[in-house]
């Protein structure tokens, strides 16, 4: 393996470490506010504002790196380190000011935008909605100032800075649960972590960055940056757009609903970020590399690999998940006054959901390479298709399944988002080759069903345990364990090239500890 696959190895591996940390720790922050305050009305109203907050969010962090980590990375190989200092200011002047304006909007129109998501009838819900958003509106300013940063130390390659802010959130909020047990005071919390978020990047900057008071609204780049990034900034909320049109839908089954799919999400997205944001933040920035060179080889090629290993490493947590659906929200969530009927109404929920997390990957990795050749329109496009597809299977479903149907649609919708990205990008970039890729994904699919077949026979043959963390852990770690076990071997008896290239990076590091030894 050459030496920039081993730092690349490293670094998703780095990267990796510190998401599983962090979302443990935003499991325990789930399940303080699960324990504190059940699937109430409360509960839901700041899951929704939080939820309106964090999309203006999303567009002040996910949404500069479509755009400013391929120009920073650009200017920075074509013009130098000053330049590339200079433009990163511009970029972040500028965001603050937006930021300000968009804080104050949000504030001010706080009861209209909570009227048009909040459809329940307890006109209780519309006003605690209202007021936590605005309670929390003031943090963008910080989340703003957050995203510029942590892209800057991504294209920098420097990945586990952006990693770390994730605890400040789940720090703040376990502390406010604790000390005052409030859902305002937890609303609060909520806002304050944005703060600190910016107090973690600031050590890692020194040396790398310095800031200047300047905005230069007449140079090139800034009015390229901001072109590219309004498409960009629609294509990557998409997930939060999805979940709160499903909110939307929610609202109107009962109080639960919402809870449901939001503590269904929390799952999903937690293992989206151990799964594959340690693939994309990385590749990434290789990407982006490999278009400011046009060295166009090299990205296919990465490209495809990429997607024969975001399914190695999905879909047995897929088949495990489904089948091990009710002790999966037990463990994680039941306990003070979240109950064995919440877990029972949550876990078909959380089933629908995560069937589609291979494409919601998929997707997520697609979008990021039409990002790295500067392509944001075509993802947008396809965005708001996917997102057309969820609200008509929403409303087809609702009836029928209740939450569960609107978990359901969200995945239909992203595996159609999927599949429309790979025929797209095949015609974007000229032949991708993927004919390769089919007998490898065959393979793993073979694996993946076997591994469904053994977690299913050992659960319905496995004793039932006693309830509570330990109950369920141990009867997950069985039946998944087994499962994951025989998804492996049969893996590298297949021949799944991802598996062989792994276990051979595997023995190489382990040969080389010994020689030391």
């Amino acid at each position: 393996m050459t030496e920039k696959g081993n730092k690349m190895l490293k670094a998703t591996a780095l990267v990796t470490g510190v998401i599983v940390v962090s979302k443990l720790v935003g499991f325990v922050r789930d399940a303080f506010l699960a324990a504190q305050f059940g699937q109430s009305l409360e509960k839901s109203a700041y899951l929704v504002a939080y939820d309106l907050v964090n999309l203006f969010a999303i567009f002040f962090t996910m949404g500069i790196a479509s755009t400013f980590i391929p120009i920073y990375s650009k200017t920075r190989i074509e013009d130098g380190e000053k330049s590339a200092g200079r433009y990163a200011a511009s970029v972040l002047n500028l965001y603050i000011l937006l930021a300000i304006l968009v804080s104050v909007l949000g504030f001010l129109f706080a009861p209209q935008i909570s009227g048009v998501i909040y459809t329940g009838e307890d006109p209780r819900g519309l006003s605690m909605i209202t007021e936590m958003t605005r309670i929390m509106m003031p943090s963008l300013i910080f989340w703003a100032v957050t995203g510029v940063l942590s892209n800057l130390l991504n294209a920098r390659k420097h990945f586990v800075p952006e990693q770390l802010i994730g605890f400040s959130l789940s720090f703040c909020v376990i502390l406010a649960c604790v000390l005052k047990g409030d859902i305002k005071a937890v609303a609060v919390a909520t806002s304050i972590s944005a703060v600190f978020q910016v107090v973690i990047l600031l050590p890692f900057l020194r040396g790398r960055f310095r800031y200047r008071f300047k905005l230069d609204m007449k140079s090139p780049l800034l009015r390229q940056t901001f072109l590219l990034a309004l498409p960009a900034l629609v294509s990557v909320a998409f997930d939060e757009l999805n979940v709160m049109v499903d909110n939307y839908f929610a609202t109107g089954i009962d109080d639960a609903a919402v809870s449901a799919i939001k503590e269904s999400y929390r799952l999903v997205q937690a293992l989206l970020g151990i799964l594959v944001v340690p693939i994309t933040t990385v590749l990434f920035s290789e990407l982006s590399e490999y278009a400011a060179k046009k060295e166009t080889g090299k990205l296919k090629e990465t490209t495809r690999k990429a997607i024969e290993t975001v399914a190695l490493i999905t879909l047995p947590v897929i088949a495990i998940s489904f089948v091990m659906r009710e002790n999966v929200i037990a463990m994680f969530y039941e306990r003070g006054n979240y109950h064995a009927d919440n877990t029972a109404y949550t876990a078909p929920v959380f089933a629908f959901y995560i069937v589609g997390i291979f494409a919601f990957g998929l997707r997520n990795f697609l979008t990021r390479v039409f990002y790295s050749v500067q392509k944001t329109r075509i993802p947008m496009i396809i965005g708001i298709c996917s997102v057309g597809v969820n609200v008509a299977l929403d409303f087809a479903f609702r009836e029928a399944l209740g939450a569960r149907g609107l978990t359901l649609a969200t995945s239909i919708a992203g595996t159609v988002g999927a599949v429309s990205m790979l025929v797209v990008l095949q015609r974007t970039l000229g032949r991708m080759d993927f004919s390769r890729s089919v007998g490898q994904l065959a393979r793993i699919a073979a694996c993946f069903a076997a591994c469904a077949c053994v977690a299913l026979l050992l659960n319905s043959l496995l004793p039932g345990m006693a309830a509570g963390f330990g109950g369920n852990f141990a009867r997950l770690l069985i039946c998944g364990g087994a499962g994951l076990a025989v998804y492996a071997a049969l893996a590298f008896l297949l021949r799944v090239e991802v598996a062989g290239r792994l276990l051979r990076i595997v023995k190489g590091k382990l040969g080389r500890k010994r020689r030391e030894a």
